[in-house]
């Protein structure tokens, strides 16, 4: 068997822990953690401001889709221009997938844009609930135009 080492602990460790139990024995135990009133109002507070914050989330996106599909449009509307132009043949708009809550609407006949960039009028119309664009074809240079 081998020999055994003894190494004393310091003298400062021992008054340490008699001191500590001092404190515990006083009745000074540390309570920690949170009481359940607390946990209520933080509960009641997170309800209300989750409250505030989700409607306004919604109309947010709701304006995001609008956007979305107005920028869609009228790349579509570029792209059909510059198509006809570059490729010099006869090019129709076609109408970009947009979300199912918003509503495009075209001229009768449809827009089609000449090789020399004219084109033969028209607007698309890109509705959602109250917000309404609007975007005209000018017959002549084709250009395409925002309108109210």
């Amino acid at each position: 068997m081998g020999k055994l080492t003894y190494i004393p602990l310091g003298r400062t460790v021992w008054q340490a822990e008699a001191e500590r139990r001092k404190m515990l024995a006083t009745g000074k135990v540390d309570h920690s953690g949170f009481t359940l009133i607390e946990m209520l109002v933080v509960l009641a507070i997170m309800g209300l401001l989750s409250g505030i914050a989700f409607p306004a989330l919604e109309r947010n996106l709701a304006l995001q889709r609008f956007n979305a599909a107005v920028g869609s449009v009228e790349t579509a509307l570029t792209v059909a221009r510059a198509n006809a132009v570059g490729k010099n043949e006869e090019t129709l708009f076609v109408s970009p997938p947009v979300a199912d809550d918003v509503t495009l609407t075209t001229s009768r006949n449809g827009i089609r844009f000449y090789q020399d960039g004219s084109a033969n009028g028209g607007s698309v119309q890109v509705e959602m609930g109250p917000r309404i664009a609007r975007f005209k074809v000018d017959s002549v240079t084709g250009v395409i135009g925002t309108g109210k």
